[in-house]
């Protein structure tokens, strides 16, 4: 077994990251993959692979001993880039979404089937954690709107329900 060893690791994340730390220490950002598979240690993000994806690498680190790394998102949303933060996965879906909303962000979320009937509502406040479920199993499959209002700008995203 080895001593030391670098370690390469993904992490969702939904937006640039303002910095990447490693043990309080900040990370080089590289801007391809390939660039940060050739450095030592450092990171890039991958805005359209998966969602969001965090590459870190690290450099070689004692395998007997734990390490932290942090990634730490700006504090404030710019409202231009918010619906691109919110998600509603998986879409298809069977039954339960959980929709994503930053953290420290107030939401209603209505949800409408496609006869236009109001079938769930639900109101977050900025103190809520940002994950939250919807079950829509006990409903009809079809087309449904989920009608966000997140910090006062509303748009809409439509989720196929299959049973």
């Amino acid at each position: 077994m080895p001593v030391f060893r670098s370690y390469l690791f993904e992490v969702h994340f939904p937006f640039l990251p303002a910095v990447v730390l490693l043990n309080d220490e900040t990370m080089t950002q590289y801007f391809t993959l390939e660039d940060l598979e050739n450095a030592p240690d450092g990171w890039f993000f991958d805005p359209d692979d998966r969602n969001g994806i965090v590459h870190v690498k690290t450099q070689s680190l004692p395998v007997n001993t734990g390490f932290t790394v942090k990634i730490d998102h700006p504090i404030q949303v710019s409202e231009k880039f918010l619906p691109e933060m919110v998600k509603i996965l998986p879409n298809p879906t069977n039954g339960e979404v959980t929709v994503v909303i930053p953290d420290g962000l107030t939401a209603e979320i209505q949800v409408f089937d496609s006869s236009g009937k109001l079938v769930v509502l639900y109101k977050k406040s900025n103190s809520t954690s940002g994950n939250f479920k919807i079950d829509l199993s006990d409903r009809p499959t079809g087309l449904y709107t989920f009608y966000l209002n997140v910090n006062s700008q509303v748009f809409s995203r439509k989720v196929s329900l299959v049973k």
